[in-house]
């Protein structure tokens, strides 16, 4: 009979083997995060700091004597980073304005890179100005042509960096929420 007990017992303990589940070994499904809005005042204030980075970048480069997409780049990058950090997420409305923050950043980036240019100049002639002197008044003190040049570097600058950033504003806008 303790035979028959040992046997009962052991196929008894592997049913109850069977058909306990190891929870540990079980990890539930990821759920998908609820999007997170964005905040527009915040983020606009990032997306501003962040395009600064890239106008400094501008501005020497343009320094050295280039025009270079990659300023161009890193300035919508970095308003895209600067609009998530404090905005909370880069929704597409954020990826839209931080197209407008750059465009326009790099707009007031190429009119300092003029502005110091002709300050120097008349720096050089013995004038006593400071850029923000000049700043307000660059358009008015080009010649003719001078003009066309400062809207052709602009119109360069602009086309460099919507070659070097396209794929990253395409990639931002479809990964946004």
């Amino acid at each position: 009979m303790s035979e028959e007990f040992n046997n009962y017992e052991e196929q008894n303990q592997e049913e109850v083997q069977n058909t306990y589940t190891d929870y540990s070994q079980i990890t539930p499904e990821p759920q998908p995060a609820a999007p997170v809005s964005s905040n527009l005042v915040p983020g606009l204030v990032g997306a501003f700091l962040g395009s600064l980075i890239g106008a400094v970048l501008w501005v020497v480069i343009y320094k050295v004597g280039f025009i270079a997409g990659i300023a161009g780049a890193v300035t919508i990058i970095c308003a895209m980073k600067g609009y998530e950090m404090f905005g909370k997420s880069l929704d597409k409305k954020g990826v839209i304005v931080c197209v407008l923050m750059a465009i326009v950043t790099i707009f007031l980036a190429n009119r300092v890179c003029w502005a110091w240019t002709i300050m120097d100049e008349l720096v050089a002639e013995g004038y006593e100005l400071t850029l923000f002197d000049v700043f307000p008044y660059t358009e008015e003190s080009l010649t003719e042509e001078g003009l066309g040049y400062y809207f052709k570097d602009l119109l360069i600058g602009y086309a460099l960096t919507i070659l070097s950033s396209y794929k990253n504003i395409i990639a931002a806008f479809k990964s946004a929420q």
